[in-house]
């Protein structure tokens, strides 16, 4: 004969804690794979997680004068000059052709070099050239954002606004950071500051990875949930 009154509480009271701490873990252990927890990143920005500035020294600010390299486009502005002014595009070889000037080699040249030999070079042309040479960097955007590709970002422009330019991140990506890629190394930047803390160089890759299976799909779970809880509930009914 089944076990009725009193003496079956506890068991239906332990098999409805079983039902719940099982349903519990269940939906808490679903991840998208491929996904990794914030506890197992290197991370920029301070709190748990990130690095001292001597370890974080390839991802600091201070890059903005990194040497040109091929692929990167060179902003000029001549003042007064709008013929020799424009953007230049600097070859596979980092060759670069300028109005008058013809081709000129630019690798391995940081911006403020390139200004001070362009205002020497223009001075048989011009009186007192007043000459802004800005690098675009060359930036690809992967990940759940809804425009991925490559784009150029000057060195005014934060981790941010260059996801700005790939139309920000999906429903389902991680919109509180993002993956910098850069010379074999990756590190997570926290966007709660904007990711000013970064200058990006020229071959640098940003990626947005999708948010964990639970997040994106909490209607589902909140859905088992209740369905769990109203099992429970009735097992203790009984």
């Amino acid at each position: 004969m089944p076990t009725t009154g009193p003496r079956a509480q506890p068991a239906r009271l332990r098999a409805a804690l079983v039902l719940m701490v099982a349903m519990s873990t269940a939906a808490c252990a679903i991840r998208l794979p491929g996904s990794s927890s914030l506890s197992q990143r290197t991370s920029i920005g301070g709190g748990p997680g990130a690095r001292t500035n001597e370890e974080r020294l390839p991802y600091a600010a201070g890059a903005t004068q990194a040497p040109l390299v091929p692929g990167d486009v060179i902003r000029i502005r001549v003042w007064r000059e709008p013929e020799l002014s424009g953007e230049f595009v600097v070859d596979r070889r980092g060759i670069v052709t300028l109005p008058r000037l013809g081709a000129m080699n630019v690798s391995a040249l940081e911006p403020e070099q390139l200004r001070e030999q362009l205002t020497d070079a223009y001075a048989p042309f011009l009186r007192d050239p007043s000459i802004e040479v800005t690098p675009l960097r060359r930036i690809r955007v992967l990940g759940a954002v809804r425009t991925p590709g490559l784009y150029s970002a000057d060195p005014t422009m934060s981790v941010r606004d260059v996801l700005a330019l790939a139309g920000g991140a999906t429903p389902d990506g991680r919109d509180a950071e993002v993956r910098l890629d850069r010379g074999g190394r990756s590190m997570v930047i926290p966007l709660w500051l904007g990711g000013q803390e970064v200058t990006l160089r020229s071959g640098d890759q940003l990626v947005v990875e999708q948010r964990a299976w639970l997040s994106r799909n909490v209607p589902l779970v909140a859905a088992i949930v209740s369905v769990g809880g109203g099992l429970a509930i009735s097992l203790l009914a009984r």
